[in-house]
């Protein structure tokens, strides 16, 4: 993969590396200008990995790669509006990439997952509704993915609006106990009144 970078945004990067190893703060300011150019950077990647969907219909494992390394390098970039952008292809390449290609996509929208509960609401709830149509693909990885896959697809899966988590402790014969196959039980979803479900 060769993503050719702006002059200005190298210079950035050698300064924010030498920066972090030596201990120097950067002044806010100079921060600004630094995310500005990762931010561009970032767009310029998401539209690198919509054009490969478009034209082959997978997307670059290298592409996905450094998406991750700028989400775990960058956490401020996890609520930028690129990030949100790139979820859909994500998705996309959950389902249509290869297993190296699954695994990287998985790894970033457990990335963005993590910061959902720092970003903005308005970001976080934009996030996890593009996500939300990873649910199919994320059950079944759960089901028939490697096994590597399948605590964070776990993980994911119950962050999603849309998917409903029951735990039941203690369901031994609960039918017998009853005496009616069709038993129903209460369900309550946070302050919403509560709602009845068969037990099958």
């Amino acid at each position: 993969m060769e993503i050719s970078l702006p002059i200005g945004f190298r210079i950035w990067c050698i300064i924010l590396f030498l920066s972090i190893a030596t201990g120097v703060n950067f002044p806010e300011g100079m921060l600004f200008y630094f995310y500005f150019y990762l931010n561009n950077f970032l767009f310029g990647l998401a539209a690198a990995i919509e054009k490969d969907l478009w034209a082959t219909g997978t997307v670059n494992e290298e592409y996905l790669k450094a998406l991750n390394a700028l989400f775990s390098n960058f956490p401020r970039l996890r609520a930028t509006e690129p990030a949100t952008l790139s979820i859909p292809h994500l998705v996309t390449s959950l389902k249509t990439g290869s297993e190296a290609t699954q695994e990287a996509a998985l790894d970033a929208l457990f990335l963005l997952r993590q910061a959902w509960s720092a970003c903005p609401a308005e970001v976080s709830r934009a996030q996890s509704i593009a996500a939300a149509d990873a649910i199919p693909l994320l059950q079944y990885l759960i089901q028939s993915g490697p096994p590597r896959f399948q605590e964070k697809a776990e993980f994911l899966l119950q962050c999603l609006p849309g998917t409903l988590v029951v735990i039941i402790k203690r369901g031994n014969n609960m039918k017998q106990s009853v005496g009616n196959p069709s038993v129903y039980c209460k369900i309550t979803l946070g302050s919403t009144p509560p709602r009845q479900t068969k037990v099958r």
